[in-house]
């Protein structure tokens, strides 16, 4: 998934779209409503859902799902993260 989407990420190319955003946010809300009405743990798709729909909810749901990413804060460019 990474070589996939990994590049995009790095050059910030969120218009080219394999795969939306709000696609994600559709398919990883069923994963966790199967999980829940199984009673099945799901945390790492649960916080996923989240970020996703973090993105889509500033109205970027359209862009590729590697636009992910900008749901957590960027450092400065030459900057770092503190």
């Amino acid at each position: 998934m990474l070589n996939d989407r990994g590049p995009r990420m790095a050059a910030g190319d969120f218009g080219s779209v394999t795969s939306a955003v709000d696609i994600f946010v559709k398919d990883l809300g069923i994963v966790n409503d199967v999980a829940r009405a199984m009673r099945f743990p799901a945390p790492l798709s649960a916080a996923a859902l989240q970020s996703f729909v973090g993105v889509a909810g500033v109205g970027m749901g359209k862009l590729d799902d590697s636009a992910v990413m900008l749901y957590y804060p960027q450092p400065e460019q030459g900057g770092r993260q503190s």
